[in-house]
C-alpha cells in the first residue's frame, strides 16, 4: 500500500502577459501610424488587435497565482470551476504542448474517461478569447469518445517556480500509475 502523499496545487503563470505586453504596444502603434496615414482599414485591424492583446495582458496579470488552477492528487485531478475528474474515470491521459512554436508554455491536458461519465459538451468560452486556464468537455463526434480538456498558458507550483509541461506530465502520470496500481 502506498503512501498517501499531500496534492500538488498548481497555479497560472504571467509567461503569455509578459510576451504579450510590448507586443500590443507595437500593434497599437503600427494602429496609430496607419491612422496617421489615412489606412483606415489596417488602423482598425491593428488597433483592434492591440487592445485585444493588451486586454488579454491584464487578465493574465489579474488571474495570476491566485487561486489553484489545477489540484493533483492521489485519488484524481480538481479544477478551479469545480470539476472533479476521478482516475478511477481516466481511461488514458495525454499532455501536450499547444502551439509547439511558441516562446512560450501554452499546456493541454487531455483526460479521455469512460463512457458512463456525464460530460456535458463545452462551448466558446470569453476564457478561450483570451488565453485564460479553463476546462472544459467533449464529447468527440468520432467514436463518441468523451473528455475533459484542460488548457492553460503555463502552470507553476503554488508558492513555488513555473513548470514546463514535462514536469507537470510526470506528477500527473505518476500520480495515474500510482492509483492503478492500487
Amino acid at each position: 500500500m502506498h503512501a498517501a502523499r499531500p496534492p500538488t496545487i498548481y497555479t497560472d503563470t504571467r509567461q503569455l502577459a509578459w510576451m504579450l505586453l510590448p507586443s500590443s504596444a507595437i500593434v497599437i502603434a503600427l494602429g496609430a501610424r496607419a491612422l496617421s496615414e489615412g489606412e483606415k482599414g489596417f488602423a482598425a485591424f491593428f488597433l483592434a488587435l492591440g487592445v485585444w492583446a493588451a486586454v488579454m495582458c491584464i487578465c493574465q496579470f489579474a488571474s495570476n497565482g491566485k487561486q489553484a488552477s489545477m489540484t493533483v492528487g492521489d485519488e484524481g485531478v480538481s479544477f478551479a470551476d469545480g470539476t472533479i475528474v476521478a482516475f478511477r474515470d481516466v481511461e488514458n491521459i495525454t499532455v501536450m504542448e499547444q502551439f509547439g512554436q511558441m516562446p512560450v508554455q501554452c499546456l493541454s491536458i487531455i483526460f479521455d474517461v469512460g463512457p458512463e461519465v456525464p460530460v456535458k459538451q463545452g462551448g466558446r468560452s470569453v476564457r478561450r478569447s483570451f488565453m485564460l486556464s479553463h476546462v472544459y468537455g467533449n464529447i468527440s463526434f468520432v467514436g463518441k469518445r468523451r473528455m475533459f480538456c484542460f488548457m492553460t498558458p503555463g502552470l507553476r507550483i503554488m508558492g513555488g517556480k513555473r513548470q514546463n509541461d514535462d514536469d507537470v506530465s510526470a506528477e500527473l502520470f505518476g500520480r495515474f500509475e500510482a492509483f492503478q496500481q492500487r
